[in-house]
């Protein structure tokens, strides 16, 4: 009755959420943990509001999903996937192929700092205006844009960006500066946001990274 009810979304869940069995099963420690990570977020509200003085905090819900986001935002609420931003390196990962996903996956840091960034991170997208029409143009600058302010104002809250991937950018960076700007206004993002489960030969997700950092590259 609950999956007539709710259509093929639901339908989709459960399949998934059959194929993702064992990792889910793993993993179901870490996404108990999130009763504990509950006193961390006012304390991220607090210093968000130190820094932005405007700052209207958005309810943050732990939910459970299909590992298809670790963090997103409603109308109403900070959602965060605890079961794919709770993976760590003891998560059986056998359901997956190598590659940036499953590295993700298997997190080896500080867990309780990644979901402190993860949070904050997450908290700017709620205070962003939204994109209006001059961002259709350039739908890689506008979205890049999002994003790493996103990471650069949490970084400012925590300490810590909510990507790892700045070493590889300040590494690479006269190349991935070429390679951008070649790609602002294309419509496909697919090389540099969102692309963990299809990038190849460098980190995912290289859209978050620069031009909130150096503003004098645009």
């Amino acid at each position: 009755m609950i999956l007539s009810g709710c259509g093929a979304g639901c339908r989709q869940v459960c399949t998934d959420g059959r194929e993702l069995s064992k990792v889910l099963a793993s993993i179901r420690s870490h996404t108990l943990q999130a009763k504990q990570w509950e006193p961390l977020i006012n304390p991220i509200f607090e210093k968000f509001r130190a820094l932005y003085p405007a700052f209207q905090p958005f309810k943050v819900c732990f939910a459970i999903g299909i590992l298809n986001t670790g963090g997103t935002v409603s109308n109403s609420f900070v959602l965060i996937g605890t079961e794919l931003a709770g993976s760590t390196a003891a998560a059986d990962l056998s359901e997956f192929r190598p590659g940036a996903f499953r590295d993700n996956l298997a997190f080896t840091g500080d867990l309780t700092q990644k979901m402190i960034s993860l949070i904050a991170h997450e908290c700017v997208h709620t205070q962003q205006a939204p994109s209006g029409p001059e961002a259709a143009k350039c739908p890689l600058l506008s979205q890049s844009l999002r994003e790493g302010s996103a990471d650069f104002v949490a970084e400012q809250i925590t300490g810590r960006a909510y990507t790892g991937n700045h070493n590889y950018g300040d590494a690479h960076e006269t190349e991935l500066w070429q390679q951008f700007k070649n790609e602002l206004c294309r419509s496909n993002t697919a090389g540099w946001l969102y692309n963990y489960s299809t990038i190849k030969n460098r980190p995912a997700d290289l859209g978050y990274y620069g031009l909130p950092y150096r503003p004098e590259l645009l």
